[in-house]
């Protein structure tokens, strides 16, 4: 009975949350039956939190694997895996785990770098807390936002204000611009260019978005870049709605932004309230204009799951 019941803690403790008792087995506790019923299905779990630690420690094919009688098959087109433990008498145990690939832009925040957020506060929704200290950074695709532009500017040090924008994907080659009174709506802004980008005077931008296509508000392909969203101008707020990415430097001051946010450094110099929870179809789908989902070995978490045999 102390058996059972050091197996059961195991399971409630386990790294998955798999939960793989269910009432029933309350019945007969004090069963052999059920004593090796839980310890197979235990024995299984384990499995699947050693799989999980094999994909997310390196490549995603680790998660294919036999090892004695346990059979583990990580399946790349559905990204599921299976896992199965045999045991004497022909008993077999196992799961089938469906995972999502939990990328950049599922966060409010990502960083390659640490987050700097010094003595400011952020709020946002739990499911889209920042991640930082990330090894790489997706690729945008130059050639495409160049391609798709509906304009191009190759000015430097320009001050673009109210009515100087036409709506639509829109690029900027040269550098050290700033943005005042900008009110643009179904507009991606892309910068190619390196040096400083200022939006500090009331803009608002808003990307497109439809129910299955997600463009992002503002680019940055430079890595030589910073872009400082109404680092000093407390009386006024920059609104983007859309995703935000940059190769460079991203600095946060007063502002309403619904995320996501993906930079190789990221400083926060206001307090924010991330309008996340008001925009959650921003974290939905993989934005346009970046090499594939699939490009990247993102790390994978349980999205749902099943029980075999």
């Amino acid at each position: 009975m102390y058996i059972v019941a050091i197996m059961i803690t195991a399971v409630v403790f386990s790294i998955t949350g798999l939960g793989v008792l269910n009432l029933a087995f309350l019945v007969n506790l004090g069963t052999d039956e059920a004593a090796r019923t839980i310890e197979h299905k235990i024995e299984a779990e384990s499995a699947v939190n050693i799989a999980l630690w094999k994909i997310n420690s390196g490549a995603d094919s680790l998660g294919t694997y036999t090892q004695g009688d346990l059979v583990s098959t990580f399946d790349s087109a559905e990204v599921s895996l299976t896992v199965s433990v045999g045991h004497a008498g022909g008993d077999t145990a196992g799961f089938k785990i469906y995972l999502e690939r939990d990328h950049h832009f599922n966060h409010v925040m990502s960083s390659q770098y640490e987050i700097l957020t010094y003595s400011y506060s952020t709020s946002y929704e739990s499911d889209n807390r920042p991640r930082d200290n990330f090894n790489f950074l997706p690729i945008a695709d130059e050639s495409y936002w160049f391609a798709m532009a509906d304009t191009i500017y190759p000015d430097n040090a320009r001050i673009f204000q109210a009515g100087d924008l036409i709506e639509g994907i829109i690029v900027f080659t040269g550098t050290a611009n700033k943005f005042q009174n900008i009110n643009v709506e179904n507009t991606t802004m892309v910068f190619s260019g390196g040096g400083e980008v200022e939006f500090r005077q009331s803009n608002t931008i808003k990307s497109a978005r439809t129910d299955s296509t997600i463009y992002p508000a503002l680019v940055f392909t430079d890595s030589t870049s910073t872009i400082y969203i109404n680092e000093t101008n407390l009386s006024r707020i920059d609104s983007v709605l859309g995703p935000i990415f940059s190769m460079g430097s991203i600095r946060i001051g007063r502002s309403a932004l619904s995320g996501p946010i993906v930079g190789r450094d990221i400083a926060v110099i206001a307090n924010v309230d991330f309008l996340d929870d008001e925009y959650p179809e921003y974290y939905s789908i993989w934005p346009k204009g970046f090499s594939t989902l699939e490009s990247y070995d993102w790390p994978k978490q349980i999205l749902r799951w099943e029980e075999l045999y």
